[in-house]
């Protein structure tokens, strides 16, 4: 992204350097505007210079969805994770309401928020959820987005093993972690949906009614204490 220096600005972290048209950037985010409207804004090359501590993808992710629309299009144009993540959480940092009501759209999409869209998978999903199961559940958090936590947690206790839980994940090379209250959460989430499936599957030991050949003692109580010990597994 290149522009004359009279009319650019430039967008930096450690590793790379971006340089667009302020005007249009700060007409799209309202943090952006703040900070190449300071009294003295810091120059590179004789262009306003801001400096992001936030990856070099993420700010390419971002850059790109404000000056090509076709980047990212609305839902339900397909996306992928890591754009989608990109976008949305640094629309929300620095507050880019258009495009951050976009991504969040798309976001929205992959989790059902009543129970007919949840039995019937009744909804159009824009994105892939597999192998991001816990960067999901972060991303929400960072956002904001809680209507998407309930399900996205329940996703979570269905894939993953009990050492990514507490340890977390590597994805595209970065490390991602639940914060302690998500982390407890999904533990006893876990324990509670194992018993329930566990009790179910152990119907058969429920007797419905006791066999005529069948002694009480000899079929009724060892199945009941087969059935408790299973349980507890």
């Amino acid at each position: 992204m290149t522009t004359t220096n009279s009319h650019a600005a430039s967008v930096a972290q450690p590793d790379s350097v971006f340089r667009v048209y302020r005007d249009m950037l700060a007409t799209h985010s309202s943090g952006f505007a703040g900070m190449l409207a300071g009294a003295s804004p810091e120059l590179m090359d004789e262009c306003p210079f801001v400096y992001l501590p936030d990856s070099a993808k993420d700010i390419e992710c971002f850059l790109k969805a404000i000056f090509d629309f076709r980047f990212f299009r609305p839902h339900p144009a397909p996306t992928a994770f890591p754009t989608l993540s990109g976008v949305l959480r640094m629309s929300h940092k620095y507050d880019a309401e258009d495009l951050f009501k976009r991504a969040l759209f798309q976001f929205s999409s992959a989790f059902p928020t009543s129970l007919v869209e949840w039995e019937t998978r009744n909804y159009n999903v824009s994105w892939s959820r597999d192998g991001y199961t816990l960067p999901i559940i972060v991303v929400a958090r960072q956002v904001a987005a809680d209507w998407v936590i309930p399900a996205a947690l329940y996703r979570l206790c269905q894939t993953l093993k009990e050492e990514e839980i507490l340890d977390g994940v590597v994805v595209s090379g970065s490390a991602v972690k639940l914060d302690r209250r998500d982390q407890i959460l999904v533990m006893k989430a876990s324990m509670f949906l194992r018993c329930d499936a566990t009790s179910l599957a152990l119907e058969f030991l429920k007797p419905s009614s006791e066999p005529d050949a069948c002694p009480k003692s000899s079929c009724t109580i060892p199945r009941m204490q087969a059935r408790a010990n299973a349980e507890g597994w």
